[in-house]
């Protein structure tokens, strides 16, 4: 088998001398003109291979370095991901009914468009969640499965363990209030999942939450308050807006109806 691939290789290379001479000959036949344009291709050619020859190089390189940090950073995020998990269960157990909880599943992409593109690995976390209607029979894995709300507390409950976990005891979340995708019930649930998250539990209160949100019925504002049933304590926590910021003309037809909305909903005690 060796000796056929090397009697293989011998003709290959005949080939390749024969296809040479014939070229030469067919330059020489050419009318110097034509051989002067043919030189510059040519060379032009040796530039641009000499030119792509070093970009593979460098894109070898950079592909190594990227690699080095990606290896640096899921070693970081593995140091991190039971304090995660756990966490995520915790503050997901404030809002959700259904089982749910959070998966440590790395994924692999690639990050340059050309076919042959090294592939990287990525830390990524996935969440299992039962289905509310066949309860475990049935578990939903992608984002997709899950209905708008619970992609949004979903989404919050994350990045309320990633800032814990990573941020101990001193971090800050700042996020525009979901209470629009929730019935009577979630409301109420969605203040106390947000409210835990500044709660002391049993340490320094350093962990703020600032939430932008609408006057609304119902009581995601009082439990969002949960911790604070004093009127004076919540006014020192509450920006209002509608007395600091420019009037909108329902605002200046409807001050008092809105004033009094607010201290409806401000100030009433979650039961």
């Amino acid at each position: 088998r060796v000796d056929a691939i090397r009697s293989a290789l011998d003709e290959v290379r005949r080939e390749v001398d024969g296809f040479k001479r014939h070229r030469r000959v067919l330059r020489t036949q050419l009318p110097p003109e034509d051989r002067t344009a043919l030189a510059r291709t040519e060379s032009e050619i040796d530039r641009l291979r000499l030119g792509a020859e070093g970009f593979e190089h460098d894109r070898e390189i950079a592909e190594r370095q990227v690699d080095e940090l990606l290896d640096q950073l899921r070693n970081a995020v593995i140091g991190f991901r039971e304090r995660i998990q756990e966490i995520f269960d915790r503050r997901a157990k404030d809002f959700f009914i259904e089982r749910v909880r959070l998966v440590y599943v790395p994924r692999t992409e690639k990050i340059a468009q050309h076919r042959d593109a090294l592939k990287f690995q990525f830390p990524a976390f996935e969440v299992d969640l039962t289905s509310g209607v066949s309860g475990s029979a049935f578990v939903r894995r992608t984002y997709e499965q899950a209905s708008l709300s619970q992609r949004e507390y979903l989404d919050i409950a994350f990045r309320m363990a990633f800032m814990e976990a990573l941020g101990a005891e001193t971090c800050s979340i700042v996020i525009d209030g979901p209470e629009g995708s929730v019935d009577v019930v979630f409301a109420d649930r969605a203040g106390d999942m947000l409210a835990h998250y500044a709660a002391a539990d049993g340490g320094p209160r350093n962990r703020q939450i600032i939430v932008a949100c609408n006057v609304v019925e119902g009581g995601f504002i009082p439990h969002y308050f949960l911790d604070h049933p004093a009127g004076t304590d919540r006014n020192e926590r509450t920006v209002n807006l509608l007395d600091i910021a420019h009037p909108t003309a329902a605002l200046e037809a409807l001050r008092s109806d809105y004033e009094a909305k607010v201290n409806a909903v401000l100030y009433r005690v979650a039961q």
